[in-house]
């Protein structure tokens, strides 16, 4: 009991950071930044040009989001919020939409349109009414995992390490480690039974255009 009473002090003060965080009139200039750089570079990350067009995109990323490494892919239209983490290795596709909250581990590949919402509306209508429509609950994902594109996960998941989300699926709840899952609401399809335990080597990841989709899909 007590526990869970340290658990929701602690979510309620996060909530708390992060709207005054994006209320900041730093903070928004910072988003602004972002989004007209990111409008003007190329959709690039192969090659000399695509290189360096990802490092001022991922420079002015790091501005609005401390918690962004400087070794990771970030493709045209990523949308960013404060309290993004992104470890080492990491690819985002194409018009992935990151909250706040989200934290995403090494080697992970996000497929592009995928969207992660931290952001709930509050169940208990007298909690709506005294405290505001919504709550944040942070989003987790495992090193060396998989999320297909047009995937959708909602807030309070977490997504174990080197495991599968197939395209277009509704992640509603926590997928654990080491298996496949796909659907609507996502659902275990596949355990993976011999996947090692080294997280991702130093190199740069490729296209992240036709990732994850056909095998989630038809399971």
């Amino acid at each position: 009991m007590k526990q869970d009473i340290i658990t929701e002090q602690t979510e309620q003060a996060s909530e708390i950071d992060y709207v005054k965080l994006s209320c900041k009139k730093s903070t928004k200039i910072k988003k602004a930044l972002y989004m007209f750089v990111d409008w003007l570079l190329p959709d690039y990350v192969w090659g000399v040009f695509g290189k360096i067009a990802n490092k001022i995109r991922v420079f002015f990323a790091r501005r609005l989001s401390k918690g962004i490494d400087k070794h990771v892919i970030i493709r045209k239209g990523a949308d960013m919020f404060p309290g993004v983490v992104l470890e080492r290795n990491v690819t985002i596709g194409r018009n992935v939409s990151l909250n706040w909250g989200v934290t995403i581990k090494e080697g992970v590949r996000v497929g592009k349109y995928t969207t992660f919402h931290t952001q709930n509306h509050k169940r208990n209508p007298e909690k709506r009414c005294f405290e505001g429509l919504t709550e944040i609950r942070p989003i987790t994902v495992g090193k060396n995992a998989w999320i297909g594109e047009k995937v959708t996960v909602l807030s309070g998941v977490e997504i174990g390490d080197f495991t599968t989300i197939g395209a277009a699926s509704v992640v509603t709840k926590s997928i654990p480690a080491n298996c496949m899952a796909c659907g609507n609401p996502a659902a275990v399809k596949k355990i993976y039974e011999d996947v090692g335990s080294e997280i991702a080597d130093d190199k740069e990841f490729p296209d992240v255009e036709n990732e994850v989709g056909a095998e989630g899909k038809n399971e």
